[in-house]
């Protein structure tokens, strides 16, 4: 206010053009209003504007009038947008394996090998029962009870070792050798000469000894066998040295199966 002598009132506001503000007869107050038949204005984006200066105070009488005093206004920095990295600071970067922006994460991978074990264990599983059900048809196929009769042996050694066993007991004077390669009837026919008292071992080993008592390099060579089925005939011829010199005898002899051995069931000489 140039003029300090004013009336109270309202004035023309110089800071903001189409306001008025009270002037109570000695100082500015802070009541504003609307200058009359002025429209409201939209508010503009503008640059910012130097403090307007401090309206004019009415000096007292004898003074000068007082100035405003202008306060210098720091320009503020422009609006960033957004994003955008502020002068001087370092941009930010992604690390290796980030996703790039505006994208999910890629799910963490899982690992395969526990795929691998359970297969395994599932597979052995499998060949467990199939083995199992094997097992369990080839036994419930087998016949209870005691094995069946696996048919017929043959018999225990040969005719040929038969005869030959026979000789030796004779030949060693052996009794119990000689029984175990006889039938019953073979050793029931025991009449020589004049000895009617039957077999016993004590006249087996006399007559063993009065035949081979005195001879050396026996021997027993098997000429012929025929063997049919249970039975086999043989002839043979043995011989040894006595005191007189050598000596040899002919024989034929049946050879039979029982109780699953060869015995000798007889005996003939031959001329």
């Amino acid at each position: 206010m140039s003029d300090p002598n004013a009336p109270a009132g309202w004035y023309p506001d110089v800071t903001s053009p189409g306001r008025q503000r009270y002037w109570d007869g000695a100082a500015w107050t802070e009541h504003f209003v609307d200058a009359p038949g002025t429209q409201p204005v939209a508010p503009q984006a503008a640059a910012p504007q130097p403090a307007a200066p401090e309206p004019v105070v009415p000096a007292a009488a004898g003074y000068p009038a007082a100035q405003p005093v202008v306060q210098p206004v720091e320009a503020q920095p422009a609006a960033q947008p957004v994003g955008a990295v502020p002068a001087g600071a370092t941009p930010w970067t992604q690390g290796p394996g980030a996703p790039a922006p505006g994208t999910l994460p890629a799910p963490p991978k899982r690992p395969i090998w526990p795929w691998f074990v359970g297969g395994g264990a599932l597979l052995l599983v499998i060949i467990g029962v199939v083995i199992a059900i094997i097992v369990a048809g080839v036994l419930s196929a087998r016949p209870s009870g005691p094995d069946p009769d696996p048919g017929p042996v043959g018999p225990v050694g040969s005719p040929e070792e038969a005869l030959q066993d026979l000789f030796d007991a004779w030949w060693a004077g052996d009794c119990d050798a000689y029984l175990a390669v006889t039938t019953p009837e073979f050793g029931a026919d025991w009449t020589q000469d004049d000895d009617t008292s039957g077999f016993t071992c004590e006249s087996f080993e006399q007559r063993a000894d009065s035949y081979y008592g005195a001879s050396t390099d026996l021997t027993l060579d098997i000429t012929s066998s025929d063997v049919g089925g249970q039975s086999a005939t043989l002839e043979s011829t043995e011989s040894g040295t006595d005191a007189e010199g050598s000596w040899s005898t002919s024989y034929r002899h049946e050879v039979v199966v029982r109780d699953g051995r060869w015995l000798v069931n007889s005996e003939e000489f031959v001329e």
